[in-house]
């Protein structure tokens, strides 16, 4: 996901995504102790887009 994707979306769509993108983390970061998950670089890339959606967020509440 990149930030130019980002500048389209409304408010309410990006909350939606970092929601989801939370409860994706929680459940990657469970299957991890639990051994089953095998790509750990997604663990990663998700908490990346988190920041990343946190940042367009904090941006349009600004102006």
């Amino acid at each position: 996901m990149k930030y130019q994707d980002l500048k389209n979306k409304t408010l309410q769509e990006m909350n939606d995504m970092v929601k989801d993108l939370v409860v994706r983390l929680g459940e990657l970061r469970f299957n991890k102790e639990q051994g089953a998950v095998k790509n750990l670089a997604q663990i990663n890339l998700i908490k990346k887009d988190i920041a990343r959606l946190k940042l367009a967020l904090s941006l349009k509440h600004e102006s």
